[in-house]
């Protein structure tokens, strides 16, 4: 289950690397990934705020630890 979201969470960020969009709400994408790649997935999604906002609602604590405002 892991491999899969993170299989779609690499294809959801090529995408954004390629044509950012200016706005993207994610809601519980990173649920069944374990402790480690939660960490690895916020420190991505903090390099893509450079063209884009993200509102991500999860209930993960190193997302919530990576977030700029809660």
């Amino acid at each position: 289950l892991g491999l899969k979201t993170f299989t779609a969470i690499a294809l959801l960020f090529a995408i954004q690397s390629l044509k950012p969009s200016p706005f993207c709400l994610l809601d519980e994408i990173e649920a069944a990934l374990d402790d480690s790649n939660v960490g690895r997935f916020a420190k991505y999604l903090h390099k893509l705020t450079k063209h884009t906002q993200f509102i991500v609602i999860t209930h993960r604590k190193g997302t919530m630890t990576a977030a700029d405002r809660l």
